[in-house]
């Protein structure tokens, strides 16, 4: 699989759980009409974890031992966690939260 600047994509892992809990909050802005503004930062993380995993977050710890580097973003929708292989082009997720204060997050706790 390639990208459209030929460069090589990155493998993407998800948890059945994020992928369930993403449809949930999809869900949930549809009903309060932030649907769009929430499509939007899905597609955003999707497609940065597939192809700029290290410029898209910031870096937060290296654990050499294990190869990777963990990283965050901070986006106004969604909060992303995630480790990417220093070697091999692969991410794996470790979490993903509605950003604190977002207008999603204060509809999700008031549900």
């Amino acid at each position: 699989m390639s990208s459209t600047n030929g460069a090589e994509r990155y493998a993407v892992g998800y948890s059945a759980a994020h992928l369930e809990q993403l449809r949930g909050w999809g869900e949930l802005a549809k009903k309060t009409g932030q649907g769009e503004g929430y499509l939007a930062a899905v597609r955003e993380m999707r497609e940065r974890l597939e192809h700029d995993p290290r410029g898209w977050g910031d870096p937060l710890r290296s654990l050499p031992a294990m190869k990777v580097g963990l990283f965050r973003k901070y986006g106004p929708v969604l909060m992303v966690f995630y480790a990417v292989h220093t070697e091999r082009r692969v991410v794996i997720v470790q979490q993903i939260v509605l950003t604190p204060g977002s207008p999603l997050a204060n509809a999700n706790e008031g549900s």
